[in-house]
């Protein structure tokens, strides 16, 4: 039975300010970020809460899904040193964006096309269609289905991606899935009643009700008792982690996703 993260045994990072990329904002805060170019990762601290157990989380779960390992990135918790400093908990990623490619948030597509973020599904591949060149309903699905199932509440067009190379665009690899299991301990403090954070968490980037973004979405395919067979509890925040996903796996049934 493989563990989610072991606390005792957290890999430490090592980094330098002059690494540091700056304070990362997104619609919840700012997070401290840095890239190793040795290494080709990046590096995210902790801000909220328990954001880097989350992308671990996250990333072990979608490897029982029908994605295929190179359409997700792949997250590893850690204890973050800066210049001989703790600064605290976080967690790092494989850089997925390879030489000579360039990668293009959602946000900057609709910026140059000066529309605004308010915009339905339905309009978005309209209008990005003629930039990209394919339909990004299979690639906005998956995004949907995962983050209804883990119960996402930062997804945003700032990390929603492609991949631009020699004239070409194509998926990103999905990431930043730290928002999910009511990591925001600002938000969902952990002595909340989980049935109430369950009632509070709004979806993004269409409606603020995860069900209702995921009429018309073709479901993911899960490897269901074969996933939960891999869990391994061990503290309170996997606790509540898991039973995050287990609750929106049994909600989503037959709508997020199916059985195979």
């Amino acid at each position: 039975m493989e563990k989610l993260i072991d606390a005792k045994e957290l890999t430490e990072v090592r980094v330098s300010k002059l690494q540091r990329l700056g304070w990362i904002g997104s619609s919840k805060g700012n997070q401290a970020k840095w890239f190793d170019a040795e290494k080709n990762i990046y590096i995210k601290l902790d801000c909220l809460g328990y954001e880097g157990k989350v992308e671990k989380a996250v990333s072990h779960f979608l490897g029982f899904t029908n994605l295929k390992e190179e359409e997700y990135v792949q997250y590893q918790v850690c204890k973050i040193i800066e210049d001989g400093e703790v600064l605290g908990t976080g967690c790092y990623s494989k850089n997925f964006v390879g030489i000579g490619e360039r990668e293009v948030a959602v946000a900057d597509l609709l910026d140059t096309l000066m529309l605004g973020y308010v915009i339905t599904y339905d309009d978005l591949r309209d209008s990005l269609y003629p930039i990209v060149k394919f339909d990004i309903k299979e690639y906005i699905d998956k995004l949907l289905c995962i983050d209804a199932i883990t119960r996402n509440e930062d997804r945003h067009f700032r990390n929603i991606s492609f991949i631009f190379k020699d004239g070409k665009y194509t998926p990103a690899k999905i990431y930043d899935n730290g928002g999910a299991c009511f990591s925001n301990l600002l938000m969902y403090p952990m002595e909340m009643d989980f049935t109430v954070c369950f009632q509070s968490v709004q979806a993004k980037p269409f409606f603020v009700n995860f069900s209702r973004q995921l009429q018309g979405v073709k479901p993911l395919q899960i490897q269901y008792e074969e996933y939960l067979d891999s869990l391994d509890v061990y503290d309170e925040q996997n606790v509540r982690i898991i039973s995050t996903i287990k609750k929106g796996l049994k909600e989503t049934e037959g709508l997020a996703w199916i059985k195979y």
